[in-house]
């Protein structure tokens, strides 16, 4: 066993499993290669480091590896799969025929940012009974997240505010500000 594999089996840190393992075998360690423990050694150190609740290693009983375990949890998952399949299979046949019937469906125009912008301000308006306040609320957040003053660059260039905004490619970004201040 490695040293890092009796870490996980003792529930101990590989630091705490180096430290045990060179003060018992200080033999066995060889700068730059891997130290490997056979079973008479890994036991010992082990039982050694044992954390309160973990079982006492004992002789002669088998140490269950990654490999091991693999090979033990692979077959299962793969009966579990052979059993999904049909369900899995199902599900995505009953998503095609929705897709199909979606596409029957005449399709929407997509909205503009500007026109789902004004919408969404014309609603909060309608909502707090002042048309001027959501768009007071878009601009500020603006100011505040962007770092962009969208009505003084508006008004230096002789536009409006939203004319501005839509030219120097805000527009997704207002949108953005607006469906989170909104809804």
């Amino acid at each position: 066993m490695t040293i890092r594999e009796m870490a996980e089996v003792a529930g101990v840190s590989p630091e705490t499993v180096r430290a045990k393992a060179k003060e018992m075998y200080p033999d066995k360690f060889m700068k730059g290669k891997k130290t490997v423990f056979n079973q008479q050694e890994a036991i010992p150190i082990m039982a050694e480091l044992r954390k309160r609740g973990f079982v006492q290693p004992t002789e002669n009983l088998e140490v269950v590896t990654r490999a091991d375990l693999m090979a033990m949890v692979v077959p299962f998952v793969a009966e579990t799969i052979k059993q999904l399949f049909p369900v899995i299979q199902s599900i995505s046949q009953g998503r095609n025929e929705t897709d199909q019937m979606a596409e029957l469906k005449p399709a929407l125009p997509p909205i503009s940012p500007r026109k789902e912008l004004n919408l969404l301000a014309s609603n909060a308006g309608r909502a707090l009974g002042s048309y001027s306040e959501p768009w007071n609320q878009i601009y500020k957040n603006a100011y505040y997240r962007l770092g962009i003053n969208l009505r003084e660059r508006a008004k230096n260039r002789g536009m409006d505010t939203l004319d501005y905004a839509e030219a120097e490619g805000y527009m997704p970004q207002l949108v953005a500000i607006a469906r989170e201040i909104f809804k």
